[in-house]
């Protein structure tokens, strides 16, 4: 969430510039930060909050879904380009935009839960547990549960 916090000051200033390119390209560059923390980030996090069943699919999801961001982005500048030739609309609209995506991305990060690597990392074993079982839609009892734990546990001990 913080990511995309930078990334809505990046879309600000990128917007807001009037007379200088300079302020344009601050606002890129803070923007470009953002959007490559999320390519990074976002994966890695998505492989450890689904379920093992469905996790190769959802990160390939994700993917198709940054495809399809892609070509929205493209229509909106031809659109823009073509309503509004020749004014800042052409460039200020697709990127004003672009907070809609971010603030997507946040209210959708509310209701998930912390990774359960996260947590052990922390110390919070319970949490852990709880994540788990949240993700895969059992009971913190479940044996599942318990057998999955066991292996994030043995991953982490192994790798620190």
């Amino acid at each position: 969430m913080i990511v995309m916090l930078v990334y809505i000051v990046g879309i600000v200033i990128q917007i807001a510039s009037i007379k200088t390119w300079v302020q344009y390209f601050i606002g890129r560059i803070i923007s470009g930060l953002a959007v490559g923390a999320i390519s990074v980030i976002c994966p890695m996090f998505i492989a450890e909050t689904s379920p093992k069943a469905i996790r190769g699919t959802l990160v390939s999801c994700y993917q198709l879904m940054i495809t399809g961001g892609i070509f929205l982005g493209y229509c909106t500048t031809y659109g823009t380009k073509t309503h509004y030739p020749g004014g800042s609309e052409e460039w200020r609209i697709p990127l004003g935009l672009s907070f809609a995506w971010a603030l997507f991305m946040i209210s959708g990060m509310v209701f998930m839960p912390e990774s359960p690597r996260y947590l052990i990392e922390k110390g919070d074993m319970e949490g852990a547990k709880r994540s788990i079982a949240t993700v895969n839609k059992v009971s913190p009892e479940h044996p599942f549960v318990n057998d999955e734990f066991s292996l994030v546990l043995c991953f982490n001990l192994c790798n620190n």
